[in-house]
Order: C-alpha cells, then structure tokens, then sequence
C-alpha cells in the first residue's frame, strides 16, 4: 500500500468544505490521493485535512481506474460518503494514454499497451513488437493463416 504522511481525522464529512466552496446542491472538489491499495485511493486530502474514500465512480461498469498516491482527484460528498469521480487533468499536462473511437474502433494511443489476465498477457511494446504471453497460444481462423516476415523462426 502506497501513502504520504497526513494528518488523521475521525468522523470528518468533507461535506463541509465541499458546502464552503458557494453551492447548496452538491459539487466536485479537487483532493489529493494520499494512500492507495492496489490502486484504488483510500484516502484523500482537502486542504490540511485527511479523509477516507467511500468508493470510487468508475468509467465503466466493472472496470475500475487505477489511482496512484499524489494523483489530484475530483471528489464529491454523498450519502454513502465521500466518492472519487476521477482523476483531474490539468490543461497543459501531457495525458499518459488517450482514447478515442474512430471508424467504428476504439483507438488507444500510448507508448504501449498490455492486456492481462490471470495466466496471459498481449503487449504491444513501442519498439514495434507484439509479446504474447500464455500457457498455450491457439489460433483460430475461418479462411487460411499468413505469416510474414523477413526470418520466422520456430522451435
């Protein structure tokens, strides 16, 4: 578990703060990750005050994000407590990956890209190379199977 030294508070709302800032229905707020478990931030700082995260709105049902100690989040008080609604990005600050859909796909841009699972890993690397990793490798094809390459090597 990931953490930065701050002060502990007990029973604290940041219902409060949120409230200072000018607005009867609730609002956003900027807060900064403080201690984190396998990503998801279970504490947060507002202003000088500690505060424990409820839960995390995530992008997608079943896919949650992954939040790093000194990440600046956007925080919102609610009846189950405080929830984090996702990370903020400031306007000049270059993005780690960016994700957009173009011609009918979902286009990740990022200096690489792994997709793993329990026993098996896809990485696309920068340097121009496709690792797959797994406990056996199956291939699957309607119509005939091409390889190219300059050398292929097997066994």
């Amino acid at each position: 578990m990931e953490s930065l030294a701050a002060t502990p508070s007990s029973g604290y709302s940041a219902a409060e703060d949120i409230r200072q800032i000018g607005s009867a229905s609730p609002s956003l707020v900027s807060a900064l990750v403080l201690e984190a478990d396998n990503g998801f931030p279970c504490s947060i700082a507002i202003g000088k005050r500690t505060v424990a995260v409820a839960g995390v709105i995530q992008p997608f049902p079943g896919v949650a994000a992954h939040y790093q100690v000194g990440d600046t989040v956007m925080i919102a008080d609610t009846d189950h407590g405080v929830m984090v609604y996702g990370a903020a990005q400031l306007r000049n600050a270059p993005a780690a990956a960016r994700v957009a859909v173009a011609d009918e796909r979902v286009v990740i841009d990022a200096r690489g890209i792994k997709l793993q699972s329990e026993n098996a890993t896809v990485e696309l690397l920068n340097d121009g190379k496709i690792r797959i990793t797994s406990q056996r490798l199956l291939a699957v094809s309607k119509g005939p199977t091409t390889v190219k390459g300059s050398i292929i090597e097997l066994n």
